[in-house]
């Protein structure tokens, strides 16, 4: 762990001697060595415009660009980049008019361009301390561009004055202002006195779940502001008819939880507290890894002027820690973040001492358990009576502090006296100084210059770059590739990660983009099935030799369906040296059998002791955004790769089926909203869908929304994707489905169609084919599947097949093809759901009729492997059963109960440590077929469910099945 302590003021300017307060600090996550920040810092050449802060060293050094509209200085500044794009946001007060609020954009924050107007508001009636949060769309409708967040105080809407301002696509917004952000209403109660206090503070996490935490005030008298700590959300990026209306208080029903009520707030405009004024604070940060982790802070005069409390809520804000996680004495300020791993950072400045000799302390707190242990540290140590205030604010009324993947940047305000024992973590000042006499020298480097106050930046490195271990998740070319950003910055991150396939133990060449050149997985009975894992490890600087251990998953069937281990489940070792920066794993074997689709998802946790995966890992889960897909994004030890993404020919049309599943753990309506990315749009992808299974649903794109009635937990239903792709593209042209609940997303996954030329199509088309016959003979027995198989593999084998040549071995196939399919559709004793006899009438017709013969008849035989019983599901029977016992208080008294949920907890925990896998499965059911039984004797009896999971125990999917059908009848008994 590293902390670097820069004083912001660049050499230049060693004569300023300026009241630089209130800083704010923002990284660019596509790129971290670019970071801007602010103060109260005017343009020392008098201009027209103001400045910010530019670094693009990482804030090693620091230079003033004046692309602010503000003259001299601004009043509160406030900035975000969002998460991709390079696009900085910044909120302002306005001078010289007062409380007259700008939010202003610029593409490149280093140049000399003023900053784009997008909102001018106020200052009639005025608006308050603009406080600006912004995230890139990864997945989904609008993927890429820009939801941004500005938390601002707003007095046209007096007296409840909370507001966020919104834009759910700031990169795109355009003059004239508003552009297009609109003003939230946050505060709906009649409670509220006057207005709200000042600060609004936004948080916004990935997944579309967006946080605001403000202080109503409900009474004032004298310099006390009584208010309630409220915690608002939306669980769709704010985007819906109704805004910021998920979270509902658990008392009075209205919009937002009111984390504490009552508390008291000094309001002091002077200079009595450390020559600081004193207004309340509030800060709040959710944790990257799960949207439901959310942190927040407040300030009130339980114990001194301004005592800090921080609690924590793991239920997406409706339940708060009863007491305070931390408390301290004496403080403003409070700033949160979390980290990619979750820990969570806590910056405040407290003040300490009596009068006269009173200091100002900065601190800044890591704690990975709720502050069961803290590492706690002081950046700055100064007096509180020197420099004498200005105007004020004299530090200011907030500090900045940020997140990007394990690091924490900060920025905070202090006394610049160069003495390094007020600094105790060392610090670095670009302005001229002595550090003998602990003077500031002006640009001669002799004239001495008054202490004031200066910004000071901060960096805190968790982690140094030789222990960093990442697998891209994405590479363009030879100069542009991913380089272990958390979080990753491109959304196709399944694509062409560095994790891929090979049929021999050979990790195959890297193309002209150097990017590894995948292979479909080959099916078949062992030795035939027999595939080879790789993954390309980095690390950007060299330093300690280290042993990596890569871990290789598999989702069988692709989305829908649970990842298992692929092979040894304890993965591969990949020995560096000191002075690596690159090793390819060696082959990791595992075994593809000839009963699954080859329409999969490969994926790799990679780790070392001081590089763990960050938890939980991708075992027993399904890919899909924004669950697991999150997952990969966030974590740069993981890395994934969707496998067979619905290929066609140019102009042609063809049908891909995705698996959904619904993964809750209660009966419901599955939501899939759907839209053709801007990709799928610029070739004009034109698409419909259908449902297969349940009741019939269709629609068509470019958006919209298709319903899946009644699913059951575990129900696996399909929806056919028809499309049709204009030309030949290079890279696929997803079409995105997010599963909804109400206004937030659960889950999603892509389609990708993609048109590839002849010769290519040809090559899938030989490979499909040769799979799913070879799957027909292996899972249901057909003879003639077999023979059709080797026969597509003979072809395959030659080293150039012509379009003729693949017409031919169509035409004399083709007597063979029909029989093999009319005897599979009879020995599956299951209806023709996907058209595959339709499809097989086509068969002649062309390439892309081909492939959809033969995605129909993949998706036929997974839907009739999976109606047997799926082992990779028997976690989520695990998970559901213990779900649906603790929602049923009269199910969680039963006499075995407590230990089926206390065994259930353990299988859990074993499952995802790699510990159990789903061969176990029989055993557990053994082992709590005694609490089962008084489950079932609660619902009615069902014996019958309970004989079949005596008679289940035999194999894990027949144990699956039996155990779902009985929860199923158990639900329905007890509605």
């Amino acid at each position: 762990m590293t902390t670097t302590v820069v004083n912001m003021i660049p050499n230049l300017l060693s004569g300023e001697f300026n009241e630089d307060s209130e800083p704010m600090v923002a990284v660019n996550l596509a790129n971290p060595q670019q970071i801007a920040g602010s103060a109260f810092t005017p343009d020392p050449a008098n201009g027209p415009n103001a400045p910010i802060f530019v670094s693009t060293d990482g804030g090693a050094t620091w230079v003033l660009n004046t692309i602010v509209p503000s003259n001299p200085a601004t009043g509160d500044i406030c900035m975000r980049f969002g998460t991709q794009g390079n696009r900085l946001y910044i909120g302002i007060l306005r001078q010289p008019d007062g409380l007259r609020m700008n939010i202003l954009r610029t593409i490149d924050f280093t140049a000399a361009t003023v900053a784009t107007l997008l909102v001018d508001r106020g200052p009639s009636p005025a608006v308050d301390q603009p406080f600006v949060e912004a995230a890139t769309l990864m997945a989904g409708p609008g993927v890429l561009t820009d939801r941004v967040y500005v938390g601002n105080n707003d007095f046209a809407a007096a007296p409840n004055t909370a507001t966020v301002d919104v834009s759910l696509d700031g990169g795109g917004a355009t003059p004239p202002p508003p552009a297009n952000f609109n003003a939230r209403r946050l505060d709906t109660r009649t409670t509220t006195v006057n207005q709200d206090s000042p600060h609004i503070r936004p948080a916004v996490h990935l997944d579309g779940t967006v946080y605001a935490i403000y202080a109503a005030r409900t009474a004032v008298s004298g310099n006390i502001r009584t208010c309630n700590i409220v915690v608002v959300r939306d669980d769709a990026w704010a985007g819906g008819a109704t805004q910021f209306n998920n979270l509902l208080d658990s008392g009075d029903g209205l919009r937002g939880q009111i984390l504490v009520s009552g508390v008291n707030v000094v309001w002091n405009t002077g200079s009595a507290f450390g020559q600081e004024r004193l207004g309340g604070n509030v800060a709040i940060a959710v944790d990257p890894r799960d949207s439901g982790n959310v942190y927040a802070a407040w300030a009130d005069n339980a114990g001194s002027l301004s005592t800090l409390h921080v609690r924590r809520s793991q239920d997406r804000g409706q339940n708060w820690s009863a007491a305070d996680l931390r408390t301290i004495v004496g403080a403003i300020n409070p700033a949160l973040a979390l980290n990619s791993r979750g820990r969570v950072c806590f910056m405040y400045q407290q003040l300490t001492g009596a009068a006269p000799n009173q200091r100002w302390e900065t601190h800044i707190e890591l704690t990975d358990n709720d502050w069961g242990a803290v590492n706690n540290r002081i950046l700055s140590n100064t007096p509180a009576n020197t420099p004498v205030r200005v105007s004020g604010p004299y530090l200011g009324d907030y500090i900045g502090l940020m997140a990007a993947g394990k690091d924490f940047y900060g920025v905070f305000a202090a006394n610049n006296t160069p003495n390094t024992t007020n600094f105790p973590q060392g610090v670095v000042f670009q302005r001229n100084v002595n550090l003998m006499t602990q003077t500031l020298l002006a640009n001669d480097g002799v004239t001495v210059v008054p202490v004031s106050i200066d910004p000071f930046f901060v960096k805190e490195t968790l982690m140094a770059p030789d222990a960093d271990f990442y697998v891209r998740d994405w590479t363009d070319s030879m100069t542009s590739g991913d380089n272990g950003l958390e979080p990753s910055t491109n959304p196709w991150f399944y694509v062409n990660p560095d994790v891929w396939n090979r049929i021999t133990n050979s990790p195959g060449a890297f193309d002209a983009n150097d990017r590894p050149v995948n292979q479909d997985p080959v099916p078949g009975v062992a030795p035939a099935g027999q595939n080879f894992a790789f993954a390309r490890i980095r690390r950007n600087a060299s330093g300690s030799p280290a042993n990596v251990t890569a871990k290789f998953l598999v989702s069988p069937f692709g989305t829908g369906s649970s990842y298992v281990a692929a092979g040894a489940a304890a993965g591969t070792a990949v020995a560096f040296a000191a002075g690596d920066l690159v090793q390819v794993s060696s082959g990791h074997e595992w075994h593809l059998g000839p009963t699954t689709s080859i329409h999969l998802c490969l994926a790799v946790e990679i780790s070392t002791p001081s590089d763990p995966v960050v938890a939980p890992g991708l075992l027993g889960r399904t890919p899909g955004w924004p669950t697991t897909d999150l997952m990969v994004i966030n974590d740069n030890n993981k890395a994934q790769r969707n496998m067979g993404i619905g290929e066609t020919s140019e102009g042609s049309s063809s049908t891909f089926y995705a698996l959904v599943r619904n993964a809750g753990y209660e009966p419901r309506d599955v939501v899939l909203r759907f839209a053709a990315s801007s990709a799928a749009r610029k070739h004009r992808v034109s698409f419909t869908l259908a449902a297969i299974g349940g009741r019939q649903a269709r629609a068509k794109g470019p958006e919209g929304a298709l319903v899946l009635r009644g699913m059951q937990p575990g129900e696996d239903r399909w929806v056919a994707v028809d499309f049709r792709v204009g030309r030949v593209t290079e890279q696929p042209l997803p079409i995105l489905f997010q599963e909804m609940e109400g206004t937030s997303v659960r889950s999603g996954f892509a389609v990708a169609p993609h048109a590839l030329a002849p010769t290519k199509l040809i090559r899938r088309v030989l490979r499909q084919h040769r799979s799913v016959f070879l799957r027909m003979s292996a899972a249901f027995g057909v003879a003639a599947g077999a023979k059709e198989s080797k026969r597509a593999a003979a072809l395959e084998a030659k080293a150039r097949v012509t379009e003729r040549a693949f017409a031919a071995f169509v035409g004399r196939g083709a007597a063979l093809i029909a029989g093999a399919v009319k005897e599979l559709l009879a020995t599956a004793a299951t209806r023709d759901r996907f058209g595959v006899n339709d499809a097989l009438g086509e068969l002649e017709t062309g390439l892309a009729a081909h492939m959809r013969l033969l995605n129909k008849l993949d998706a036929f035989m997974t839907m009739a492997q999976k109606a047997r019983g799926e082992p990779a599901d028997v976690l989520h029977n695990v998970e559901w059963q213990r779900a649906l016992v603790e929602r049923r208080p009269r199910l969680r008294d039963l006499p075995h109960v407590g230990a089926l949920l206390k065994r259930s907890r353990q299988f859990v925990r074993a499952f995802e440590a790699g510990q159990a896998t789903p061969d176990d499965f029989p055993a557990f059911l053994r082992e709590t077929f005694a609490a089962m039984t008084e489950l079932g004797r609660a619902g009615g009896g069902l014996d019958a469910e309970l004989e079949r999971i005596r008679a289940g125990m035999t194999s894990p999917a027949a144990s699956q099945k039996a155990h779902r059908e009985f929860l199923i009848a158990l639900e329905a008994a007890l509605v």
